[in-house]
């Protein structure tokens, strides 16, 4: 269980569920690699709720994810690991935590360069201090739009995208922007189509864990 008991959050805090009920909002079960949720002390400290999105249940379900993804990280070393719209760092932390993870029970797994972005300057600030106060220094923050800072220079080389975005009406314009940004920063070989399956996945187990929430 994630140890984020120190975080309190409008849904229900993954550290206070069961492992059945982690498991059913999660749709498997936990794998045998576990890792604590990544400290957010410096969030807290930068009184980072007034400007900065905070962490909660859809985030976690992401650590979840990621961590069920271990073997296949593991079989393909990625090179190169983005997060759009960092917010507090916690996602792309977590991930690079769990590729340190890796590293150090095989040490053949090469560390992956980690990029995160967000148009907020106080949340490119506070995912590199956060990054830092867990052991991450390499961490590349920075403050743009979507990607267009990092382009042409990470073009089809993305090998783990992450992108959460905030729960906002969007217009059809940014819609498209979107999909353009996919576009050119995934390897040609992957398909929208398969993205578009995997956060399917994702919103129904978000889904599940509010309906167990609610009945339980």
């Amino acid at each position: 269980q994630r140890s984020d008991t120190n975080h309190t959050h409008s849904a229900v805090q993954p550290s206070r569920l069961t492992p059945r009920q982690r498991e059913a909002m999660s749709g498997s079960p936990t794998t045998a690699l576990k890792l604590d949720t990544p400290s957010l002390k410096s969030w807290e400290e930068a009184d980072g709720a007034l400007r900065v999105y905070e962490p909660a249940q859809d985030t976690f379900l992401i650590l979840d994810s990621l961590q069920k993804d271990a073997d296949r990280f593991r079989a393909r070393p990625p090179a190169l690991c983005l997060e759009i719209g960092t917010g507090s760092g916690c996602v792309i932390t977590f991930l690079g935590k769990l590729c340190q993870e890796l590293a150090r029970t095989e040490p053949s797994f090469p560390l992956p360069r980690l990029m995160a972005t967000d148009i907020n300057p106080h949340a490119v600030q506070i995912a590199r201090a956060t990054a830092l106060e867990n052991g991450l220094p390499a961490l590349e923050a920075v403050c743009t739009d979507l990607v267009d800072g990092l382009l042409p220079e990470i073009a089809h080389k993305v090998d783990v995208l992450i992108f959460n975005p905030p729960y906002v009406p969007t217009e059809e314009a940014e819609f498209v922007k979107a999909q353009t940004t996919l576009k050119e920063l995934l390897p040609d070989k992957v398909a929208l189509a398969d993205l578009s399956s995997s956060a399917s996945s994702l919103a129904s187990s978000a889904s599940s864990a509010s309906t167990s929430t609610s009945t339980s």
